[in-house]
Parts: structure tokens; C-alpha cells; sequence
């Protein structure tokens, strides 16, 4: 963690290959700390959503909704049929602090979703994006 507080360029990509540390503590102060970061370059982040336990991936979720990554959405797209509920579930969410409007359609096809997990985030996720409200 000594090294969350250096903005050193080389520093991003340490951090981000630490998110496949088993601690859930030591993931989560890396996703508050790579989430605050100005210049961390979405590019370094997507591929950690593909390949990777799941808990890794929920972990880059995080960071791209905190950072409201609309750039995103395209790599969101081709992770939304996950195997774990927990991906799909964070997908919603990130998409619903994103809050963009190209995010709605993949809102829509989790309202869908097996889990009633998932369905009810991706509820939420789309009161916060659209005008749209559910009863």
C-alpha cells in the first residue's frame, strides 16, 4: 500500500495487476485509491475484465464505475453474459454510476437476468441513468 500513494506512471500498473490479491481489504483500498487517480488510463483496466476470477473483475468494475468510464461500455457489452452473478451484478451497478444513456440498453438485457440480484441492481442502475421508474 506504500506505493498507493506514489502517482509514478509505473506505479498504475503494479496496483492494478494487486487486484489479484486474495484480500478483500487490500482490493479495496486499491479500487478507492485507483479510483481517485486523474490520469489512470482506462486502456489499463479493461483487460483485466476478461481472463480473470471473478473477484478481479467485480474489483476493475468498481474502479470504472468510481471513475465513471463511459469509455467503457463496449468492453461491458462483451462481459454482460458472465458466468458469476457478482460480475453481472456489478456491471449494473457500474453502469448505473456511469449514467450514460448508451449504457440503458445493457440495463435493459440485465432486467432479464436469471438472478433476481442482478435484475433488481439493474432496476436500480436505471432510475439513476433514465427517466424510467418502476412500480
Amino acid at each position: 500500500m506504500a506505493l498507493a500513494g506514489l502517482r509514478q506512471p509505473w506505479v498504475g500498473p503494479i496496483l492494478i495487476e494487486a487486484l489479484a490479491d486474495p484480500s478483500e481489504e487490500i482490493r479495496g483500498k486499491i479500487i478507492s485509491c485507483l479510483g481517485a487517480w486523474d490520469n489512470l488510463p482506462c486502456e489499463w483496466l479493461l483487460p483485466k475484465l476478461r481472463n480473470q476470477p471473478w473477484y478481479v473483475k467485480v474489483a476493475v468494475l468498481q474502479i470504472l464505475a468510481l471513475r465513471k468510464e463511459a469509455r467503457a461500455l463496449g468492453a461491458l457489452s462483451m462481459i454482460i453474459n458472465d458466468p458469476n452473478i457478482e460480475v453481472r451484478r456489478q456491471i449494473a451497478c457500474c453502469l448505473g454510476q456511469i449514467g450514460s444513456s448508451e449504457g440503458i440498453p445493457l440495463l435493459v438485457k440485465l432486467l432479464k437476468d436469471s438472478s433476481p440480484y442482478v435484475r433488481l441492481a439493474a432496476e436500480e442502475a436505471l432510475r439513476r441513468t433514465s427517466r424510467l421508474r418502476f412500480t
